[in-house]
């Protein structure tokens, strides 16, 4: 024992003991930071499941237009004279702000006519031929759930109701998906 000055008697810690305080502490703080990661990686995977439920109904309600009318480069060029075709062009216009949230970052900054553009050619549209409707779909599919880090195998196997679960990031806890 000592003093610091006056009558308080102060105990002096070991080396051992101060590692062990220090030990303890990072221990604490890493439990803490732990706690934080997963609390935001739950916010994720809820977020993500959210963005996905948004995303299978804008593609549901896009496939669905697509077959009901006829899609080939000189129909599609026509036009929008049936209901079915005009069904079809509206489930396109529905996807565009899905997709652009699905691909635009936090402070990218503008979003100019040519982004948009190259966001809608990605969709297929009334002029697509059936065969290149299918693999844009497939196509757009896998980046979306690349993006959102949701195992297409998964969500195969046990089904649609499988996306939140495939979305929880807690597999991948860095968020690097």
């Amino acid at each position: 024992m000592t003093t610091t000055g006056g009558n308080t008697p102060v105990e002096l810690l070991s080396d051992e003991q101060l590692q062990k305080i220090y030990d303890q502490r990072i221990k604490n703080k890493k439990g803490e930071i732990d706690l934080k990661n997963n609390s935001e990686a739950k916010k994720t995977a809820a977020l993500n499941a959210k963005t996905y439920k948004a995303y299978q109904a804008g593609m549901e309600g896009l496939s669905k237009g697509m077959e009901g009318t006829t899609t080939n480069p000189f129909t599609g060029s026509l036009p929008a004279l049936t209901s079915e075709a005009q069904t079809a062009d509206g489930a396109v216009s529905a996807m565009a702000p899905i997709l652009k949230s699905l691909f635009r970052e936090a402070g990218e900054g503008v979003f100019t006519d040519k982004d948009q553009e190259l966001l809608l050619n990605m969709i297929p549209t009334r002029k697509d031929h059936p065969e290149a409707r299918k693999a844009k779909l497939e196509m757009v599919d896998r980046i979306v759930r690349a993006k959102l880090g949701i195992d297409f195998e998964d969500i195969e196997r046990d089904g649609p109701e499988a996306a939140a679960d495939a979305a929880n990031t807690d597999k991948d806890p860095l968020g690097i998906r």
